[in-house]
């Protein structure tokens, strides 16, 4: 072997290395995924997302995109209304439509929907959870708010601004912002409300939970802990499988 040779493999043996690691990956997510669903007679379904290193220009997806919402919507569709479903969500959140999108198809999907939430389901993660049956959470796991957030601002905040100005210190285009943000508000609101109707919420908590979520009285990245979820009167318990532990880290390792 010249030189040059013994060179190029050398360069070779990292990304040799990480697609074998990436295919073993793989090889035990889906192991793991086949015990939960035999273990349970459900359908798994995983949304999890953490940025990940580039591997040979090809990078993991960090939040709900609509190429997630297509994904999971085909999944949906594959499976018969007797089959049980498990969601698995580990995201900070991610693109509003497409969140919105996943929780109408599961809220309408006629099978038995668990949502697992082992460590955080933030933001449309969040929506996306209430759309199920029940909720499953870590007992120091977080649930997030759901106010809608406009270039780069919470919504409430905005509406909020304007009032507390005279008009003629207004521009037009602060005007028309706060016009989208508020009728941003009402617009999520009403949808987090029609979700709940869906799953047969308590018709006395609905309005409760929906302005707990959506309005903007507190700050979009304050946590929504298990007991305050509780409180609130979301569908919402702990026991989460040890195997869905497992593969949440299987999904955050890095390759």
């Amino acid at each position: 072997m010249s030189v040059f040779d013994f060179l190029i493999v050398l360069l070779l043996l990292p990304l040799i290395y990480q697609n074998f690691k990436f295919l073993y990956l793989k090889l035990m997510r889906n192991f793991i995924i086949s015990r939960i669903e035999a273990k349970r007679n459900t359908k798994v379904i995983i949304m999890i997302h953490k940025k990940r290193s580039p591997f040979l220009g090809i990078f993991g997806t960090d939040k709900i995109d609509i190429e997630n919402s297509e994904a999971i919507l085909d999944e949906l569709r594959s499976v018969p209304e007797s089959k049980a479903i498990d969601i698995i969500i580990h995201t900070p959140g991610g693109f509003a439509i497409a969140a919105e999108q996943i929780a109408l198809a599961l809220a309408e999907h006629k099978s038995e929907i668990t949502a697992f939430i082992p460590h955080y389901a933030l933001s449309g993660g969040t929506l996306i959870a209430v759309a199920a049956n029940k909720i499953v959470m870590d007992k120091n796991a977080f649930l997030g708010r759901i106010d809608p957030q406009l270039i780069g601002f919470p919504a409430a905040s905005l509406v909020k601004a304007i009032d507390k100005k005279e008009i003629n210190e207004i521009s037009d285009s602060a005007l028309v912002l706060a016009d989208i943000a508020e009728k941003s508000i009402k617009q999520l609101t009403g949808f987090v409300v029609k979700i709940l109707k869906i799953r047969r919420y308590d018709l006395s908590k609905i309005d409760k939970i929906a302005t707990e979520l959506v309005s903007g009285k507190y700050t979009h990245d304050h946590p929504l802990t298990y007991s305050e979820a509780l409180d609130y009167g979301l569908k919402v318990n702990t026991g989460i499988p040890g195997e869905v532990y497992k593969l949440l880290k299987l999904y955050t390792s890095r390759y």
